[in-house]
């Protein structure tokens, strides 16, 4: 699994986890996420040091950028972004998600934006 598809995922992951899931279903999320943290992190810490080296001082500890230095800071971090992470994502049949909503009552509701991201990880 590459590493931007990660990232692009992220925020509709932790979307995802604030429904009401079947319990299995939750753990094996959050079972992925807490898997995937780390290399987040690490993603985190490399671009944020590119940007200090690359970049100058704007506010007390925040950094931008130079101008000149844009194309080797987006070439980098988009290498970067290619990586291929061990993983194996969950897999979530749209289907168990509607059932278990209906039988619990309880709407599951995911933005059709979300369901575009995910689409790796909830499938028909």
């Amino acid at each position: 699994m590459k590493l931007s598809v990660i990232l692009n995922s992220t925020k509709s992951v932790q979307n995802l986890l604030t429904q009401n899931l079947p319990i299995e279903m939750a753990w094996k999320i959050k079972t992925f996420v807490n898997k995937i943290n780390p290399e987040i992190k690490s993603y985190e810490e490399i671009r944020t040091e590119k940007i200090k080296i690359l970049g100058e001082e704007i506010d007390k500890g925040q950094f931008k950028v130079k101008n000149e230095n844009i194309p080797v800071f987006l070439e980098e971090i988009n290498e970067l972004q290619e990586k291929e992470i061990e993983v194996i994502p969950p897999v979530i049949k749209m289907e168990e998600l509607l059932e278990y909503s209906k039988k619990s009552n309880i709407p599951i509701t995911i933005s059709a934006n979300d369901l575009l991201v995910l689409d790796w990880l909830i499938i028909e």
